[in-house]
């Protein structure tokens, strides 16, 4: 089903929105004249944010406005315990990742969920 690997890059666009006006903020509050401090802070208050929202919920705002969850796929409650190694995956393979999901027969399981068992639902 095309519409779920649809809805699934739509809710990373629009995570990837707020992280950008998360950076802007900061940019706003902290005076660093590179932007490198910024983007930093910004990266890592957005990348907690997502984490601590998948373990509890197992949705991002992105994921919530498009009507996706994740879930384990070892029959386990979505929590911190998953989340935050499938995340800390993202950062790491990410590169890989959206190359080996744009190749993927798998509409809802991308390479780092692979790794942590989880599955993305839509609701």
């Amino acid at each position: 089903m095309k519409t779920l690997r649809y809805k699934r890059q739509v809710a990373f666009g629009i995570d990837l929105l707020l992280f950008l006006f998360l950076f802007l903020i900061v940019g706003l509050v902290i005076d660093d004249s590179d932007g490198i401090i910024s983007l930093l802070v910004a990266f890592l208050v957005w990348w907690f944010t997502c984490t601590i929202l998948e373990s509890f919920t197992g949705q991002t705002i992105g994921k919530l406005i498009m009507r996706l969850k994740l879930i384990s796929t070892c029959f386990y409650k979505f929590n911190l315990t998953i989340a935050l190694p499938r995340n800390m995956l993202k950062i790491i393979i990410l590169p890989i990742s959206a190359i080996a999901y744009l190749f993927s027969s798998s509409e809802n399981v991308a390479l780092h969920d692979k790794f942590v068992g989880a599955e993305l639902i839509q609701i």
